[in-house]
């Protein structure tokens, strides 16, 4: 086994500790975080300092219960540097701000159709002006796109986008960061989503998770380890390509029998309305067979689905496809609505937030 470098250790250490205060948002004590995280008192002390030196966090007013001795200061994290998550839908973009724990501080929505590049930072610029926020104190950008994105080319595939054939978006990104100053992660859409609704579940909730959306289209995001798994080219989670017999069309996929727009053609626009019932049992039957097959493949215990065709028809749709899961699975699975309101927006924004993190513990 490979032995750590002191240096690694403290950024670890440091890390351990600052992600203590992200995940509680009451005040906390040396002490009590020493014991939270098995890290001795003088250790704690040292990285508190950093801490503090580095306005991550801040003294909170507060005394402790001892009646003697020296009383020992509250600690909480500061809320001076912020960062912006965004999620791109076709004709409408959501964005928001959030502290560094992921907490969503402000969001709004708005249509930019085909101007996304152009209206991003214009779109920023509002937010910031919306809550009276210091540009300077950006520190991270995360964008979701309904893409596949490649980290070493910088290029998108995007065919909700219109783009067909890799685009290079390296030029977006780099406008971004020399305009904010900020850390910039682009990726696709539903791996942001599904990193949100990880970050956002108690640490003793914290499984590997498959987050599915239905809507325009249908997609997953999959959280190995605690880490998105993307694959060699990118395209894990593309389960709107699935196919369930053979089919030289290359159009006759998953994704076109049961999106928004397959539910509108099949029973027309009162789809989630009249033809709910109609509709329920075309999805669930399909979503329960590719559940089954992910569980599968990938053993994940904790399945979320999400998106707006879900949003539409409702609980009862998740019923349905439970029912169905019950006697087809494998092994038993319970699946289960996302738990946080804006997973994109708050999964962009920490994956962003990791990056200039990280750079500040390896100072």
């Amino acid at each position: 086994m490979a032995k750590y470098k002191p240096a690694h250790l403290k950024r670890m250490n440091t890390r351990l500790v600052f992600q203590e205060f992200c995940n509680n948002d009451g005040n906390l004590f040396v002490n009590e975080i020493a014991r939270r995280t098995k890290i001795s008192a003088p250790t704690i002390v040292k990285i508190v300092d950093f801490l503090l030196e580095k306005q991550l966090i801040e003294a909170r007013d507060g005394l402790s219960d001892a009646a003697v001795g020296r009383k020992p200061n509250l600690l909480g994290l500061k809320r001076k540097y912020f960062l912006a998550g965004v999620i791109y839908e076709g004709d409408y973009v959501t964005l928001g701000i959030t502290d560094l724990s992921g907490k969503i501080l402000h969001a709004r929505q708005t249509r930019c159709g085909s101007r996304f590049e152009e209206c991003l930072p214009e779109e920023i610029d509002k937010l910031l002006a919306e809550q009276n926020r210091e540009a300077r104190d950006l520190v991270g950008i995360g964008v979701g796109l309904p893409c596949i994105y490649n980290d070493e080319t910088r290029e998108i595939t995007a065919p909700l986008m219109g783009i067909d054939s890799p685009k290079y978006f390296g030029g977006a990104i780099d406008r971004l960061s020399e305009k904010y100053g900020a850390k910039i992660v682009v990726g696709n859409d539903l791996n942001m989503q599904a990193f949100g609704e990880y970050s956002s579940l108690p640490q003793s909730q914290k499984q590997d998770l498959i987050f599915i959306s239905l809507g325009t289209g249908l997609g997953a995001g999959i959280i190995i380890d605690g880490k998105i798994r993307k694959g060699s080219r990118y395209i894990c989670g593309e389960i709107g390509y699935m196919r369930f017999d053979y089919s030289e069309n290359r159009d006759d996929c998953i994704e076109e029998r049961i999106n928004a727009d397959a539910l509108k053609n099949v029973f027309g626009t009162g789809w989630a309305t009249d033809g709910k019932v109609a509709s329920i049992e075309l999805v669930s039957r399909y979503l329960a067979v590719i559940i089954n097959n992910l569980i599968v493949c990938y053993d994940a215990p904790r399945m979320v689905l999400n998106g707006y065709v879900i949003e539409a028809l409702g609980s009862c749709v998740l019923e349905e496809i439970q029912k169905k899961l019950d006697k087809i699975c494998f092994k038993p699975i319970e699946i289960k609505a996302a738990s946080c309101a804006f997973p994109g927006i708050s999964g962009a924004a920490l994956l962003a937030g990791g990056l200039w993190l990280d750079e500040i513990f390896h100072a």
